[in-house]
């Protein structure tokens, strides 16, 4: 292995020495300033392109102590490295194999995104969140090679992850719509895994997304009143025109779930997690979501109990 300047041991050193300066509450800044902290990062950035698998696990887990420490650019490089590693193809131009690392690139981003400190959530949310809704995408599209599918899910869980801290953050918010968009794809695939990372996304997304985009614009309208018939009698557009033409969020799925056997489950799944999530939001919608569902409920009950349930109403 070629001398890149940093060995598995001194950065196993550095992290050692890390770890004794937070339990002794010795401050790192009174030792390192910012030209030696941009030369460590600098060389442990290096060892992300190591052909040694394990050289790189070490690099990976020293970056996640350095993003607690550093700021400004090298932040910015942290965060473009991490994620040019993940998207890359396993096997890219240089003929260098990446296959049975995205695991590792993704462990880092994760980590970062946990650990950033909330001044530098904003830096890190530009630099990630464009990206990975076009990695998400190109997976739910099948673009990538059977080498590389896990970077869709991981681009699905790294999306989440940032939601779950970053979710009314400036510069996240104006990409609410391309989110929901990825997400509906997702939930449309025939892949159940995807499916459900979709409806993870949603729901982590619904902490910041406006009104207007979780329920639609006429959401609040009172939902239209009709008489009940039977399941033999209602046809696929008298179903449809009994759904609100909106574009919300929790409207389509409700629509999705009335118009999609196959993928009910999940499609129920995410629609509780997302309720579940912006809990007394949902109140203003009440009278309109209740009665869709329960439209939705008499056409997959046997007869024998929709017909007991009818007589109850």
């Amino acid at each position: 292995m070629p001398n890149s300047g940093l060995t598995q041991s001194s950065v196993v050193d550095s992290m050692e020495i890390d770890s004794y300066n937070r339990s002794n509450h010795v401050s790192p800044s009174k030792g390192i300033d910012s030209g030696m902290l941009q030369k460590i990062c600098k060389a442990v950035l290096k060892q992300l392109d190591d052909k040694n698998t394990e050289v790189q696990s070490i690099a990976v887990k020293a970056l996640g102590v350095l993003v607690t420490k550093v700021s400004g650019d090298n932040l910015n490089t942290i965060t473009d490295k991490l994620l040019a590693m993940l998207l890359t193809p396993a096997s890219d131009s240089s003929g260098t194999e990446r296959n049975g690392l995205k695991d590792l690139y993704g462990i880092g981003l994760k980590k970062l995104i946990n650990d950033v400190p909330n001044s530098y959530g904003g830096t890190v949310c530009q630099r990630l969140v464009s990206r990975l809704i076009s990695g998400a995408e190109m997976s739910v599209k099948g673009d990538y090679e059977d080498k590389d599918k896990e970077v869709g899910p991981y681009c699905f869980t790294l999306l989440t992850t940032l939601l779950s801290r970053f979710a009314t953050n400036p510069y996240v918010v104006p990409s609410a719509p391309h989110i929901v968009r990825v997400a509906f794809l997702a939930l449309n695939c025939d892949n159940v895994s995807l499916a459900k990372l979709g409806g993870g996304l949603l729901s982590m997304g619904g902490r910041g997304f406006e009104d207007e985009i979780l329920f639609g614009s006429q959401a609040t309208q009172e939902a239209p009143k009709s008489p009940r018939r039977s399941k033999a009698r209602r046809s696929k557009r008298e179903k449809a025109s009994a759904l609100p033409t909106v574009a919300g969020v929790i409207p389509q799925i409700l629509s999705l779930i009335d118009n999609n056997a196959s993928n009910r489950v999940v499609l129920c799944q995410a629609l509780g997690s997302i309720i579940s999530t912006v809990g007394h939001r949902c109140g203003k919608v009440v009278d309109t979501v209740v009665p869709m569902l329960l439209n939705i409920l008499s056409d997959t009950l046997p007869a024998e109990v929709s017909e007991k349930r009818a007589g109850l109403v």
